[in-house]
């Protein structure tokens, strides 16, 4: 799971520069179903803007060879559950690890 101290880093940057920040807890097993339910409690009087996802963070490994992260597989759910709970915002996912595709794309 994700550190909660680069959640609350986070947050706090956000909220230093003018967000209205909801953090919500994604637990990797949870389904699509219950993790929409809690969108739209979330949303509930006011549509987010953005949505930002450390979940890709998690780097615990596969259930399998062929089987997604278990950070890659709760980013599936939650892109999921957005559409379901009629989240429109823009997703922004963090990420580590970044490579390039060439020697003039540097990685950001």
């Amino acid at each position: 799971p994700v550190a909660a101290g680069l959640t609350r880093e986070l947050r706090e940057a956000l909220t230093a520069r003018g967000a209205t920040v909801t953090t919500l807890t994604v637990d990797p097993a949870e389904d699509r179903a219950a993790l929409a339910g809690r969108l739209q409690e979330a949303a509930a009087g006011a549509a987010p803007r953005t949505v930002v996802s450390l979940l890709a963070l998690d780097g615990r490994p596969a259930a399998g060879p062929a089987a997604p992260g278990s950070g890659d597989a709760a980013t599936l759910t939650l892109i999921q559950a957005l559409g379901d709970a009629g989240v429109e915002a823009p997703l922004w996912c963090a990420t580590r690890g970044a490579v390039t595709t060439s020697p003039q794309d540097p990685p950001t």
